[in-house]
């Protein structure tokens, strides 16, 4: 839409804006790989398919469950970060659901600066980072 770069916060832009490249690169190889088996594709498109698939299922949201834009700009930062990758599809869903139910009690600070729109600093990123890798390895934990 015409509104959509102007209603994002800073922090919105920041993780998006890699996403979309990344997102309409998926789509040509995603119509491109149709024509051939998975074995045959080169491991570099495997891996730019397979964090398509992921991009797409996390920005598809349930009907009538709006995300908060804390929520989902640290959801795509994660994405931006490579920690998806080694999952599965299930996983993701399942990771994306407990961290919305927890992000907020989990950590406040950042939760409230990510929903007021302010980015974070290189510092609280990696502190970020940690946190959900931790949580990520929890949730594969759980499923083996």
């Amino acid at each position: 839409s015409r509104v959509g770069g102007s209603a994002q916060t800073k922090a919105m832009k920041k993780q998006a804006g890699k996403i979309r490249i990344e997102l309409a690169q998926f789509k040509e190889l995603e119509a491109f790989s149709r024509f051939s088996s998975e074995e045959d594709l080169p491991e570099e498109t495997r891996k730019l398919l397979r964090r398509g698939e992921r991009t797409v299922a996390l920005l598809t949201q349930k009907e009538n469950s709006p995300l908060s834009g804390a929520l989902i700009v640290s959801l795509l930062f994660a994405l931006n970060q490579g920690l998806y990758d080694q999952i599965s599809l299930e996983q993701l869903k399942q990771f994306q659901e407990e961290w919305g139910k927890q992000f907020e009690s989990l950590e406040p600070g950042f939760y409230q600066k990510l929903n007021s729109g302010l980015d974070l600093s290189d510092q609280e990123k990696e502190s970020l980072k940690k946190i959900m890798q931790e949580k990520l390895s929890k949730l594969c934990e759980q499923a083996l």
